[in-house]
């Protein structure tokens, strides 16, 4: 079946928050996400399960939801955050250029 993916990629940056006996100790801050989509073949099964393994630009990444189908476009969707501890999802993101970015929602910082 075909599936409309759209996927959230944290951008995320480490900052200072405290000190330990090693010197540092380091917190995920994040700044915003941006969106992606494409449209992949997905077994029929992949409805059922509950979640589905992405690859993209070469990284694996199980999705935090299975495809639903919309009645609003009559076809199958499915919504997901990659993991957001460092840059790396949304690194292969820009780096693969069969996902398409369509949002980008970042915070200002100071």
């Amino acid at each position: 079946m075909r599936v409309k993916v759209f996927v959230h990629a944290l951008v995320t940056d480490q900052v200072l928050s405290g000190w330990d006996e090693n010197g540092g100790q380091y917190s995920t801050v994040v700044l915003g996400k941006r969106r992606f989509s494409k449209v992949i073949d997905l077994s029929a099964q992949a409805s059922d399960t509950p979640a589905v393994r992405l690859s993209i630009n070469g990284n694996s990444y199980t999705t935090t939801a299975k495809p639903t189908w919309s009645d609003v476009n009559q076809g199958w969707q499915l919504e997901t955050t990659l993991p957001g501890d460092d840059n790396q999802p949304l690194s292969d993101c820009t780096s693969d250029a069969s996902w398409i970015e369509i949002e980008s929602s970042l915070q200002a910082t100071s």
